[in-house]
């Protein structure tokens, strides 16, 4: 066997002798955590280029002080000692996962086969996936098999199978569109739209979803309800579809202190789907409006497949009226100026919306950045410095003329979203080397901690948050989502993108380098499993922040962050740790039932349950694989 050396990544590669001790105390991973460091690199044969690539996310190329996380070591601690894997666990359950490049395997696929950032996966074990209807877990034979000989008890998780098709509420609204009745023409009271139209062009949701133009919007009403005769034109059927569209999702932006009458949302949605079919053979600015509202009030409605469909047909209508690459002018002159800027508003409603779906459901993304011109709006840095610091609830911003939309989510954390999602998730990331998928890591995770600094530091997300932390997310709501959302979305980038990491552990024992680079992937890990911990923690203190009518656009981050935790603790049952990770995964049920929603539907309702259930159910799982450890470990001291 080959003799043991301490010596940094430079001098190794360089062949150079290295006074290690004297000129870097630590490795990267230790010097981050100030914690002692053990780290000995094992010089083995050189086996070509493979070996002169190995890269990991623990050694870097370069000195620690230049690497990610020496930077963050310099601007601020974690805050939340990481899971650091020092001597082997002797209670570590070997897993039988084998490389599916191997034509010799017999065993069921490996996590190689499932790349997908919606598949689970876990040290070299595929778990299952997230449903596209409900973002909740459906776990594979394999991964009930391995959850029961953790846990000493049999699991099935029937509730979470998939629920048969819904049929649609409204019966006799099939009726209207098998009958062609006029009433499926049907507006609600001009008074009734007048109002949430300016309900919504006083509201601050209107800065996050800019999903109308005050002026052309007005011009649209007045042909909706114009128009009562018919045979009606492509343009006017068009524009009830948008207005119908505009009124379902009213339960969006409601005000709390003033509420809206009550109306039936789900009718005027399904309307607008009808006609929508009748008009799509024609990309439109209205029609695009239409397909944008629609795809957030079927998610908001708990329909996320639903609202994929619209989301893929307004992707397709906005390439076809160029906003991808017609940037709008810098003064709105003329009524073709005023299209072209919100054209390339709704483009940017559904770039961001196509990152973080590609990324949540594992589904290819729609709009590549290739074919985009990516340049921000103008000012948009601004709304961290001006907009947001000044702004409250409620808030003329559409009467500003030089008014910059913030945007539900950084443009660029979309972009590194799509990153993500090729390089680490595509049908091209199955075929790389474990050097190459963590050389990708690393690169991705310096790309994440440079937007993160880029960040003002009033909204910046933290590093890691922890139960000691300070979270003050402001009593604005505007203010509070974009904190929340900053939080929840770098968490949920770096979680995804330590998480790949996983995928080198299967066929680690047949590597012959395996000992060089397995440390690294080891502490990436660590660095995914800290994120969702802190996914948890934070979304509990920052609760009071979260708007009501983003229950489904919230509820993945719990769901997904508490799948990681209890993997975990199944895993390493035995760690120092696991007893806070326990209880934190036990109060996931109490965060999801205070989750602010002003009005609960059945949907919604039936939801919360499930979690609560599944929550309760991962809870009983945990404790009974710790106590089935402890008493093998009892048991081996004993002999």
């Amino acid at each position: 066997m080959a003799a043991q050396k301490r010596a940094c990544d430079a001098c190794y590669k360089r062949k150079i002798q290295c006074d290690w001790e004297a000129k870097h105390p630590r490795c990267d991973w230790c010097e981050h955590q100030d914690l002692s460091c053990t780290f000995d690199r094992v010089r083995g044969r050189r086996k070509g280029r493979k070996a002169r690539v190995v890269e990991t996310a623990a050694a870097r190329d370069s000195h620690p002080s230049q690497s990610s996380l020496g930077k963050r070591t310099e601007e601020e601690p974690a805050q939340v000692p990481f899971l650091v894997t020092g001597q082997p666990n002797p209670h570590k359950l070997f897993l039988q996962a084998h490389d599916s490049r191997s034509p010799s395997s017999t065993h069921s696929p490996s996590s190689r086969d499932h790349v997908s950032y919606a598949h689970i996966n876990y040290d070299g074990c595929h778990f299952g996936h997230l449903s596209h209807q409900n973002g909740m877990p459906i776990l594979t034979e394999e991964g009930r098999r391995w959850i029961s000989s953790r846990a000493g008890e049999d699991v099935s998780f029937r509730k979470l199978q998939p629920q048969p098709r819904r049929y649609m509420k409204h019966q006799f609204l099939a009726d209207d569109l098998c009958k062609g009745s006029p009433s499926i023409y049907a507006l609600p009271e001009k008074s009734l739209t007048v109002k949430i139209f300016d309900v919504f062009i006083h509201s601050a949701f209107s800065m996050v979803f800019p999903l109308v133009d005050k002026d052309l919007f007005r011009e649209t009403l007045a042909l909706a309800y114009e128009s009562q005769f018919e045979p009606l034109s492509i343009e006017c059927v068009s524009a009830k579809a948008c207005v119908l569209a505009f009124v379902s999702s009213a339960r969006l932006f409601s005000e709390r202190d003033t509420p809206l009458p009550n109306l039936d949302s789900e009718r005027c949605a399904a309307q607008a789907r009808h006609l929508l079919s009748c008009t799509a053979d024609e990309a439109t600015l209205t029609s695009l409006q239409a397909c944008v509202m629609l795809t957030l009030y079927e998610t908001s409605t708990g329909r996320l497949q639903s609202g994929t469909t619209f989301h893929a047909v307004a992707c397709r209508m906005v390439f076809g009226l160029g906003g991808h690459t017609r940037l709008p002018p810098k003064h709105i002159t003329t009524r073709s100026d005023r299209e072209r800027r919100h054209i390339r508003i709704l483009f940017w409603l559904c770039y961001i919306i196509d990152k973080d779906t590609a990324l949540r459901t594992g589904q290819p993304p729609l709009m590549s950045g290739e074919y985009c011109d990516l340049t921000l709006p103008d000012g948009y840095d601004e709304c961290y410095t001006t907009y947001l610091p000044r702004l409250h609830d409620k808030v003329p911003l559409s009467d500003d003329e030089a008014f910059t939309p913030h945007l539900p989510e950084d443009p660029r954390l979309s972009h590194l979203k799509e990153k993500v999602s090729r390089r680490l998730y595509s049908a091209q990331a199955v075929k790389k080397t474990n050097a190459e998928l963590l050389r990708d890591i690393r690169e991705l995770d310096e790309e994440l901690e440079a937007w993160r600094l880029s960040i003002p530091a009033i909204f910046r997300p933290a590093l890691s948050i922890s139960n000691k932390s300070r979270v003050d997310v402001g009593d604005c709501l505007p203010r509070s989502m974009t904190h929340i959302i900053m939080h929840l979305g770098y968490h949920h980038v770096m979680t995804a993108i330590h998480r790949a990491s996983s995928r080198c552990i299967s066929g680690a024992d047949a590597a012959a380098d395996a000992e060089e680079w397995l440390p690294g992937v080891k502490s990436s890990m660590a660095l995914a499993l800290e994120a969702s911990r802190s996914t948890l923690v934070y979304l509990r203190a920052a609760i009071r922040g979260v708007a009501g009518e983003a229950f489904w656009m919230i509820i993945f981050y719990p769901t997904h962050a508490m799948m990681a935790l209890f993997c975990h603790i199944l895993m390493d049952p035995l760690n120092p740790d696991v007893e806070q990770d326990v209880a934190l995964l036990a109060s996931t049920a109490e965060l999801i039932n205070i989750l602010p929603i002003q009005r609960l539907t059945s949907h919604e309702l039936a939801h919360i349950e499930l979690v609560t259930e599944f929550v309760a159910e991962l809870c009983y799982l945990s404790r009974k694989a710790i106590a089935k450890a402890t008493a093998e470990y009892e048991h081996r001291q004993a002999l």
